[in-house]
Protein backbone atom coordinates (compact mmCIF):
# COMPACT_ATOMS: atom_id res chain seq x y z
CA UNK A 1 0.00 0.00 0.00
CA UNK A 2 1.34 3.44 -0.54
CA UNK A 3 0.32 7.00 0.32
CA UNK A 4 0.69 8.94 -2.77
CA UNK A 5 -0.60 13.12 -2.86
CA UNK A 6 -3.06 11.63 -0.29
CA UNK A 7 -4.36 8.71 -2.81
CA UNK A 8 -4.50 5.59 -1.17
CA UNK A 9 -3.61 2.84 -3.66
CA UNK A 10 -3.32 -0.98 -2.93
CA UNK A 11 -1.91 -3.60 -5.20
CA UNK A 12 -4.93 -6.18 -5.88
CA UNK A 13 -3.10 -8.59 -8.48
CA UNK A 14 0.84 -7.95 -9.84
CA UNK A 15 1.98 -8.93 -13.36
CA UNK A 16 4.39 -11.68 -13.03
CA UNK A 17 6.91 -10.71 -15.82
CA UNK A 18 7.07 -6.83 -16.12
CA UNK A 19 8.30 -5.90 -19.51
CA UNK A 20 10.42 -2.45 -20.64
CA UNK A 21 7.61 -1.04 -22.38
CA UNK A 22 4.71 -0.48 -20.38
CA UNK A 23 1.07 0.85 -20.05
CA UNK A 24 -0.62 2.89 -17.22
CA UNK A 25 -4.69 3.01 -17.74
CA UNK A 26 -6.92 4.14 -15.40
CA UNK A 27 -9.89 2.13 -16.02
CA UNK A 28 -14.11 2.28 -15.37
CA UNK A 29 -16.44 -0.42 -16.89
CA UNK A 30 -14.22 -0.81 -20.19
CA UNK A 31 -15.13 -4.48 -20.50
CA UNK A 32 -16.30 -4.73 -24.21
CA UNK A 33 -12.92 -2.58 -25.35
CA UNK A 34 -10.89 -3.65 -22.67
CA UNK A 35 -9.75 -7.36 -25.24
CA UNK A 36 -9.31 -5.02 -27.93
CA UNK A 37 -6.96 -2.91 -25.95
CA UNK A 38 -4.84 -5.33 -24.39
CA UNK A 39 -4.72 -7.49 -28.04
CA UNK A 40 -3.92 -4.25 -30.00
CA UNK A 41 -0.98 -3.14 -27.23
CA UNK A 42 0.26 -6.38 -27.10
CA UNK A 43 0.88 -6.77 -30.22
CA UNK A 44 2.54 -3.60 -30.52
CA UNK A 45 5.27 -4.49 -28.00
CA UNK A 46 3.84 -4.00 -25.22
CA UNK A 47 4.75 -6.35 -22.02
CA UNK A 48 2.93 -4.70 -18.92
CA UNK A 49 0.09 -3.39 -18.59
CA UNK A 50 -1.11 -1.49 -14.82
CA UNK A 51 -4.59 -0.54 -14.70
CA UNK A 52 -6.47 1.21 -11.90
CA UNK A 53 -9.62 0.04 -11.50
CA UNK A 54 -11.67 2.76 -9.77
CA UNK A 55 -14.99 1.09 -8.89
CA UNK A 56 -15.62 -0.28 -12.05
CA UNK A 57 -18.95 -2.56 -12.05
CA UNK A 58 -19.26 -4.52 -15.13
CA UNK A 59 -16.65 -7.44 -16.29
CA UNK A 60 -13.32 -5.18 -16.28
CA UNK A 61 -11.77 -6.80 -13.07
CA UNK A 62 -12.57 -10.38 -13.82
CA UNK A 63 -11.21 -9.90 -17.17
CA UNK A 64 -7.55 -8.45 -16.00
CA UNK A 65 -7.59 -10.73 -13.02
CA UNK A 66 -7.25 -13.17 -16.00
CA UNK A 67 -4.89 -11.84 -17.25
CA UNK A 68 -0.93 -12.87 -16.73
CA UNK A 69 0.92 -9.41 -17.86
CA UNK A 70 -1.36 -7.35 -16.31
CA UNK A 71 -1.09 -5.44 -12.84
CA UNK A 72 -4.30 -4.37 -10.89
CA UNK A 73 -4.41 -1.14 -8.52
CA UNK A 74 -7.74 0.34 -6.72
CA UNK A 75 -8.33 2.63 -3.83
CA UNK A 76 -7.30 0.99 -0.33
CA UNK A 77 -10.34 3.29 1.17
CA UNK A 78 -13.29 3.01 -1.07
CA UNK A 79 -14.78 5.45 1.28
CA UNK A 80 -12.73 8.48 0.87
CA UNK A 81 -13.86 11.10 -1.21
CA UNK A 82 -12.99 10.49 -4.95
CA UNK A 83 -10.47 13.52 -6.78
CA UNK A 84 -10.89 14.95 -10.09
CA UNK A 85 -10.91 12.50 -12.87
CA UNK A 86 -7.63 14.34 -14.09
CA UNK A 87 -5.90 14.85 -11.47
CA UNK A 88 -6.53 11.40 -10.45
CA UNK A 89 -4.83 10.80 -13.87
CA UNK A 90 -1.63 13.02 -13.33
CA UNK A 91 -1.14 12.13 -9.90
CA UNK A 92 -1.35 8.38 -10.45
CA UNK A 93 -0.05 8.54 -13.91
CA UNK A 94 3.13 10.41 -12.29
CA UNK A 95 3.51 7.82 -9.62
CA UNK A 96 3.40 4.60 -11.63
CA UNK A 97 5.87 5.88 -14.24
CA UNK A 98 8.15 6.34 -11.00
CA UNK A 99 7.54 2.80 -9.93
CA UNK A 100 8.53 1.03 -13.11
CA UNK A 101 12.29 2.00 -12.48
CA UNK A 102 14.45 4.11 -14.64
CA UNK A 103 14.79 3.08 -18.43
CA UNK A 104 11.67 1.85 -18.62
CA UNK A 105 9.17 3.55 -21.38
CA UNK A 106 5.95 3.72 -20.91
CA UNK A 107 2.81 5.16 -22.09
CA UNK A 108 -0.32 6.44 -20.31
CA UNK A 109 -3.43 5.47 -22.85
CA UNK A 110 -7.44 5.57 -21.83
CA UNK A 111 -8.73 2.26 -22.38
CA UNK A 112 -10.90 2.95 -25.48
CA UNK A 113 -7.11 5.03 -27.09
CA UNK A 114 -5.19 2.92 -29.24
CA UNK A 115 -1.45 4.09 -30.62
CA UNK A 116 -0.62 3.78 -34.31
CA UNK A 117 2.79 3.81 -35.45
CA UNK A 118 4.34 5.52 -37.96
CA UNK A 119 5.70 3.78 -41.62
CA UNK A 120 8.86 2.24 -41.48
CA UNK A 121 8.33 0.59 -37.66
CA UNK A 122 6.43 -2.02 -36.73
CA UNK A 123 6.41 -2.31 -32.76
CA UNK A 124 6.85 0.24 -29.64
CA UNK A 125 10.13 -1.69 -29.21
CA UNK A 126 11.37 -0.10 -32.96
CA UNK A 127 10.60 3.11 -32.04
CA UNK A 128 12.24 2.80 -28.53
CA UNK A 129 15.80 1.81 -30.21
CA UNK A 130 15.34 4.33 -32.62
CA UNK A 131 15.12 7.17 -30.11
CA UNK A 132 17.78 5.88 -27.22
CA UNK A 133 20.12 6.26 -30.29
CA UNK A 134 19.55 9.54 -30.33
CA UNK A 135 19.41 9.86 -26.61
CA UNK A 136 15.81 10.95 -26.97
CA UNK A 137 13.71 10.50 -23.03
CA UNK A 138 10.28 10.78 -25.11
CA UNK A 139 8.28 11.64 -28.11
CA UNK A 140 4.69 12.25 -28.91
CA UNK A 141 2.84 8.99 -29.78
CA UNK A 142 -0.09 9.13 -32.52
CA UNK A 143 -3.32 7.19 -30.91
CA UNK A 144 -6.99 7.09 -31.89
CA UNK A 145 -9.41 8.18 -29.67
CA UNK A 146 -12.76 6.02 -30.29
CA UNK A 147 -15.36 7.05 -27.98
CA UNK A 148 -16.25 3.33 -27.08
CA UNK A 149 -19.67 4.15 -25.47
CA UNK A 150 -21.51 5.74 -28.73
CA UNK A 151 -19.48 3.64 -31.63
CA UNK A 152 -18.31 0.39 -29.91
CA UNK A 153 -22.04 -1.69 -30.45
CA UNK A 154 -23.05 0.35 -33.62
CA UNK A 155 -19.97 -0.35 -36.34
CA UNK A 156 -17.10 -2.60 -34.72
CA UNK A 157 -18.51 -5.72 -33.78
CA UNK A 158 -16.99 -8.26 -34.55
CA UNK A 159 -13.94 -6.83 -35.93
CA UNK A 160 -12.84 -4.70 -33.51
CA UNK A 161 -12.15 -0.55 -33.32
CA UNK A 162 -9.71 -0.82 -36.39
CA UNK A 163 -11.18 -3.14 -38.25
CA UNK A 164 -14.74 -2.35 -38.28
CA UNK A 165 -15.04 1.17 -37.83
CA UNK A 166 -15.78 2.60 -41.54
CA UNK A 167 -14.83 6.33 -40.22
CA UNK A 168 -10.83 5.81 -39.48
CA UNK A 169 -7.88 5.66 -41.74
CA UNK A 170 -5.08 3.02 -40.09
CA UNK A 171 -2.33 5.24 -40.92
CA UNK A 172 -3.85 9.19 -40.78
CA UNK A 173 -0.78 11.43 -40.30
CA UNK A 174 2.41 10.39 -41.16
CA UNK A 175 4.30 10.38 -44.05
CA UNK A 176 7.92 8.69 -44.77
CA UNK A 177 10.27 10.83 -46.76
CA UNK A 178 13.19 8.33 -48.29
CA UNK A 179 15.70 11.81 -47.48
CA UNK A 180 14.46 12.09 -43.81
CA UNK A 181 15.95 10.81 -40.80
CA UNK A 182 12.07 10.57 -38.67
CA UNK A 183 8.48 10.44 -39.96
CA UNK A 184 6.89 13.43 -40.80
CA UNK A 185 3.80 14.31 -40.08
CA UNK A 186 1.43 16.08 -42.97
CA UNK A 187 -1.95 16.26 -42.01
CA UNK A 188 -3.29 17.52 -38.54
CA UNK A 189 -5.96 14.26 -38.34
CA UNK A 190 -8.35 12.04 -40.42
CA UNK A 191 -11.46 14.15 -39.54
CA UNK A 192 -12.37 15.82 -43.03
CA UNK A 193 -11.80 12.55 -44.74
CA UNK A 194 -13.62 10.74 -42.33
CA UNK A 195 -16.91 13.03 -42.37
CA UNK A 196 -17.01 13.23 -46.52
CA UNK A 197 -16.96 9.69 -46.16
CA UNK A 198 -19.61 9.37 -43.66
CA UNK A 199 -21.85 11.70 -45.58
CA UNK A 200 -21.01 10.27 -49.06
CA UNK A 201 -21.53 6.50 -47.90
CA UNK A 202 -23.08 6.56 -44.94
CA UNK A 203 -26.12 9.12 -44.96
CA UNK A 204 -28.26 7.44 -42.80
CA UNK A 205 -25.68 7.22 -39.69
CA UNK A 206 -25.35 10.86 -39.44
CA UNK A 207 -28.33 11.30 -36.97
CA UNK A 208 -27.42 8.01 -34.82
CA UNK A 209 -23.54 9.19 -34.53
CA UNK A 210 -24.19 12.43 -34.07
CA UNK A 211 -27.12 12.96 -31.64
CA UNK A 212 -26.16 15.82 -29.54
CA UNK A 213 -22.84 15.48 -29.47
CA UNK A 214 -21.02 15.81 -32.94
CA UNK A 215 -17.75 15.30 -31.71
CA UNK A 216 -18.26 11.95 -30.98
CA UNK A 217 -16.24 10.39 -34.14
CA UNK A 218 -13.15 8.54 -33.53
CA UNK A 219 -9.85 11.07 -33.88
CA UNK A 220 -6.57 10.90 -33.71
CA UNK A 221 -4.60 12.40 -30.97
CA UNK A 222 -1.58 12.39 -28.58
CA UNK A 223 -0.23 10.76 -25.74
CA UNK A 224 3.16 10.94 -24.31
CA UNK A 225 6.03 7.69 -24.65
CA UNK A 226 8.19 8.87 -21.54
CA UNK A 227 11.38 6.60 -20.68
CA UNK A 228 11.51 6.51 -16.57
CA UNK A 229 14.00 8.22 -14.29
CA UNK A 230 14.44 11.69 -16.46
CA UNK A 231 12.13 13.93 -14.60
CA UNK A 232 9.86 14.04 -17.41
CA UNK A 233 6.70 14.69 -15.70
CA UNK A 234 3.20 14.68 -17.48
CA UNK A 235 1.31 17.71 -16.23
CA UNK A 236 -2.00 16.11 -17.97
CA UNK A 237 -3.15 12.84 -20.33
CA UNK A 238 -1.51 14.01 -23.36
CA UNK A 239 1.24 16.51 -22.02
CA UNK A 240 4.38 16.35 -20.49
CA UNK A 241 6.89 19.05 -18.72
CA UNK A 242 10.43 19.25 -19.48
CA UNK A 243 12.94 21.48 -18.79
CA UNK A 244 14.97 21.96 -22.34
CA UNK A 245 18.55 21.04 -22.63
CA UNK A 246 21.37 23.95 -23.87
CA UNK A 247 20.85 22.55 -27.45
CA UNK A 248 17.20 22.64 -27.89
CA UNK A 249 17.01 25.72 -29.64
CA UNK A 250 20.05 24.55 -32.04
CA UNK A 251 17.73 21.18 -32.89
CA UNK A 252 14.74 24.11 -33.42
CA UNK A 253 16.93 26.53 -35.66
CA UNK A 254 18.02 23.31 -37.44
CA UNK A 255 14.14 21.98 -38.09
CA UNK A 256 13.75 25.38 -39.25
CA UNK A 257 16.09 25.64 -41.69
CA UNK A 258 14.94 22.24 -42.86
CA UNK A 259 11.38 23.01 -43.00
CA UNK A 260 12.14 26.47 -45.06
CA UNK A 261 10.59 28.46 -41.86
CA UNK A 262 11.34 31.24 -39.44
CA UNK A 263 12.80 30.96 -35.97
CA UNK A 264 10.89 33.25 -33.67
CA UNK A 265 12.71 34.01 -30.34
CA UNK A 266 10.25 35.71 -27.48
CA UNK A 267 12.71 37.78 -25.11
CA UNK A 268 9.70 39.62 -23.51
CA UNK A 269 10.96 38.72 -20.20
CA UNK A 270 14.34 37.19 -20.69
CA UNK A 271 15.61 39.74 -22.96
CA UNK A 272 18.27 42.55 -21.76
CA UNK A 273 20.06 40.90 -18.99
CA UNK A 274 17.53 39.30 -17.44
CA UNK A 275 18.97 35.62 -17.60
CA UNK A 276 22.90 37.02 -16.87
CA UNK A 277 23.12 37.23 -20.51
CA UNK A 278 22.11 40.38 -22.89
CA UNK A 279 19.65 38.07 -24.58
CA UNK A 280 18.35 34.79 -23.35
CA UNK A 281 19.15 33.05 -26.38
CA UNK A 282 22.89 33.57 -26.30
CA UNK A 283 22.42 30.77 -23.85
CA UNK A 284 21.72 28.23 -26.56
CA UNK A 285 24.21 30.21 -29.36
CA UNK A 286 21.00 30.49 -31.80
CA UNK A 287 20.39 33.37 -34.03
CA UNK A 288 17.07 33.62 -35.15
CA UNK A 289 14.91 35.29 -37.59
CA UNK A 290 12.66 37.01 -35.34
CA UNK A 291 12.80 38.51 -32.19
CA UNK A 292 10.17 40.03 -29.46
CA UNK A 293 11.13 42.86 -27.21
CA UNK A 294 9.18 44.05 -24.09
CA UNK A 295 8.95 44.50 -20.70
CA UNK A 296 12.70 46.01 -19.45
CA UNK A 297 12.65 47.92 -22.85
CA UNK A 298 11.26 50.58 -21.47
CA UNK A 299 12.61 50.84 -17.47
CA UNK A 300 9.05 50.93 -16.22
CA UNK A 301 7.31 52.37 -19.57
CA UNK A 302 5.18 50.54 -21.95
CA UNK A 303 7.08 49.89 -24.74
CA UNK A 304 7.65 47.08 -27.13
CA UNK A 305 9.44 46.06 -30.72
CA UNK A 306 9.63 43.40 -32.96
CA UNK A 307 13.24 42.41 -34.46
CA UNK A 308 13.66 41.32 -37.88
CA UNK A 309 16.60 40.64 -40.46
CA UNK A 310 17.05 42.62 -43.52
CA UNK A 311 16.16 39.86 -45.55
CA UNK A 312 12.63 39.20 -43.84
CA UNK A 313 12.20 43.71 -43.61
CA UNK A 314 12.95 43.61 -47.28
CA UNK A 315 10.26 40.80 -48.27
CA UNK A 316 6.13 41.22 -48.90
CA UNK A 317 4.43 43.14 -47.07
CA UNK A 318 6.43 44.62 -44.77
CA UNK A 319 8.78 46.33 -47.25
CA UNK A 320 5.49 48.10 -48.71
CA UNK A 321 4.77 51.90 -47.78
CA UNK A 322 1.62 50.80 -45.81
CA UNK A 323 4.60 49.19 -43.36
CA UNK A 324 5.31 52.33 -42.50
CA UNK A 325 2.09 52.96 -41.12
CA UNK A 326 1.06 52.69 -37.64
CA UNK A 327 -1.18 54.23 -34.73
CA UNK A 328 1.61 53.93 -31.88
CA UNK A 329 4.49 53.14 -33.74
CA UNK A 330 7.85 55.35 -33.23
CA UNK A 331 6.14 57.39 -30.35
CA UNK A 332 8.35 59.66 -29.45
CA UNK A 333 8.54 59.29 -25.36
CA UNK A 334 8.57 55.73 -25.48
CA UNK A 335 11.75 55.81 -27.51
CA UNK A 336 13.06 58.46 -25.39
CA UNK A 337 11.90 55.85 -22.42
CA UNK A 338 13.88 52.94 -24.22
CA UNK A 339 17.13 54.51 -25.26
CA UNK A 340 17.39 55.38 -21.58
CA UNK A 341 17.12 52.35 -20.28
CA UNK A 342 19.53 50.72 -22.72
CA UNK A 343 21.85 53.76 -21.77
CA UNK A 344 21.85 52.62 -18.21
CA UNK A 345 22.10 48.78 -18.61
CA UNK A 346 25.45 49.16 -20.47
CA UNK A 347 26.37 52.26 -18.04
CA UNK A 348 25.45 50.33 -14.93
CA UNK A 349 26.95 47.08 -16.09
CA UNK A 350 23.53 45.31 -15.18
CA UNK A 351 23.83 42.22 -17.00
CA UNK A 352 26.98 41.58 -15.43
CA UNK A 353 25.24 42.25 -11.97
CA UNK A 354 22.35 40.09 -12.97
CA UNK A 355 25.04 37.35 -13.66
CA UNK A 356 27.01 37.52 -10.31
CA UNK A 357 24.06 38.27 -8.26
CA UNK A 358 21.95 35.53 -9.56
CA UNK A 359 24.69 32.74 -9.43
CA UNK A 360 24.95 33.58 -5.90
CA UNK A 361 21.19 33.51 -5.16
CA UNK A 362 21.01 30.60 -6.49
CA UNK A 363 23.65 29.05 -4.26
CA UNK A 364 21.76 30.32 -1.23
CA UNK A 365 18.41 28.46 -2.48
CA UNK A 366 19.59 25.19 -3.89
CA UNK A 367 20.05 23.55 -0.28
CA UNK A 368 16.09 24.14 0.71
CA UNK A 369 15.26 20.98 -2.05
CA UNK A 370 17.40 19.03 1.03
CA UNK A 371 15.81 21.19 4.09
CA UNK A 372 12.39 21.56 3.16
CA UNK A 373 10.25 18.71 2.28
CA UNK A 374 7.49 20.85 -0.09
CA UNK A 375 10.52 22.31 -2.45
CA UNK A 376 10.13 20.33 -4.80
CA UNK A 377 13.28 21.95 -6.93
CA UNK A 378 15.17 25.13 -7.36
CA UNK A 379 16.16 26.40 -10.77
CA UNK A 380 17.49 29.32 -12.85
CA UNK A 381 19.47 31.92 -14.57
CA UNK A 382 20.73 35.37 -13.83
CA UNK A 383 17.73 36.97 -11.79
CA UNK A 384 15.16 34.61 -13.68
CA UNK A 385 14.70 31.92 -10.57
CA UNK A 386 12.23 29.38 -9.84
CA UNK A 387 11.18 27.48 -6.56
CA UNK A 388 8.50 24.30 -7.35
CA UNK A 389 6.47 23.72 -4.20
CA UNK A 390 4.80 20.61 -3.79
CA UNK A 391 2.37 18.24 -1.59
CA UNK A 392 5.31 15.05 -2.81
CA UNK A 393 8.53 15.26 -3.86
CA UNK A 394 7.77 12.06 -5.64
CA UNK A 395 4.60 12.79 -8.18
CA UNK A 396 5.20 16.76 -8.24
CA UNK A 397 1.73 17.18 -7.29
CA UNK A 398 1.82 21.28 -6.81
CA UNK A 399 0.82 22.76 -2.98
CA UNK A 400 -2.46 23.69 -2.80
CA UNK A 401 -3.74 27.42 -3.73
CA UNK A 402 -4.34 27.85 -0.14
CA UNK A 403 -0.86 27.17 0.99
CA UNK A 404 0.79 29.04 -1.46
CA UNK A 405 -1.38 32.09 -0.52
CA UNK A 406 -0.44 31.59 3.08
CA UNK A 407 2.93 31.52 2.42
CA UNK A 408 2.64 34.98 0.23
CA UNK A 409 0.85 36.73 2.78
CA UNK A 410 3.83 35.31 5.61
CA UNK A 411 6.06 36.85 3.16
CA UNK A 412 4.34 40.33 2.90
CA UNK A 413 3.47 40.21 6.50
CA UNK A 414 7.71 40.42 6.68
CA UNK A 415 8.56 43.05 4.04
CA UNK A 416 8.93 40.80 1.43
CA UNK A 417 6.85 41.05 -2.07
CA UNK A 418 7.41 38.22 -4.49
CA UNK A 419 5.67 35.38 -6.80
CA UNK A 420 4.83 32.91 -4.14
CA UNK A 421 1.12 33.45 -4.76
CA UNK A 422 1.73 30.10 -6.88
CA UNK A 423 3.54 26.54 -6.00
CA UNK A 424 5.72 27.57 -9.10
CA UNK A 425 7.63 30.55 -7.44
CA UNK A 426 9.28 32.55 -9.87
CA UNK A 427 11.54 35.17 -8.00
CA UNK A 428 12.62 38.17 -10.41
CA UNK A 429 14.44 41.09 -8.70
CA UNK A 430 15.09 44.29 -10.29
CA UNK A 431 18.01 44.40 -12.44
CA UNK A 432 19.96 46.92 -10.20
CA UNK A 433 19.76 44.63 -6.84
CA UNK A 434 22.75 44.23 -4.90
CA UNK A 435 23.77 40.82 -3.08
CA UNK A 436 23.20 42.09 0.26
CA UNK A 437 19.48 43.10 -1.03
CA UNK A 438 19.48 39.38 -2.30
CA UNK A 439 20.48 37.69 0.44
CA UNK A 440 17.55 39.36 3.39
CA UNK A 441 14.67 38.65 0.69
CA UNK A 442 16.16 35.07 0.66
CA UNK A 443 16.72 35.13 4.76
CA UNK A 444 12.49 36.16 4.73
CA UNK A 445 11.98 33.38 2.71
CA UNK A 446 13.82 31.09 4.95
CA UNK A 447 11.74 32.59 7.98
CA UNK A 448 8.49 31.45 6.24
CA UNK A 449 9.81 28.22 4.78
CA UNK A 450 10.87 27.15 8.94
CA UNK A 451 7.41 28.38 9.82
CA UNK A 452 5.55 26.34 7.07
CA UNK A 453 7.35 23.05 7.84
CA UNK A 454 6.85 23.35 11.24
CA UNK A 455 3.30 23.85 10.98
CA UNK A 456 3.11 21.41 7.66
CA UNK A 457 1.14 23.74 5.54
CA UNK A 458 2.15 22.19 2.50
CA UNK A 459 -0.16 19.45 3.64
CA UNK A 460 -3.45 21.55 3.40
CA UNK A 461 -6.04 20.12 0.83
Amino acid sequence: MVNEASILVRTVKRAKAPGRVSCFSLIYNEDWFLPHFLNHHRALGVGHFVFYDDNSTDHSREILMGEQDCTVLEAADKDAPRHRLGLMQRMLGNWVLKSFGAGTWALHLDVDELVILPPGFSSIGEVVRYLEERKQACTMAAMVDFYPARLSGRFYDPLGPLQGSPFFDADPVFKWFPDRPRPKIVAAGPRPRLLKKLAREYPAKIPEIYGDKPYRVAKTWKVPLIKSGQGIVRTDPHNINVIPPDDFLGAVRSIADELDALLVVDEMITGFGRTGTYWGLEHAGVRPDIVTLGKAFGGGYPLSAVLITDTIARATPWASPSGSSSSYGGNALGAAAGAAALRVLDEENLVHNARVVGEGMLRELQPFVDEYPFVGEVRGRGLLLAIELVRSKRTKEPISARTSRRIYDACVARGLLTMTYAPRVRLQPALTIDAATASNGIAVLREVFDLAKREHWWDDQ
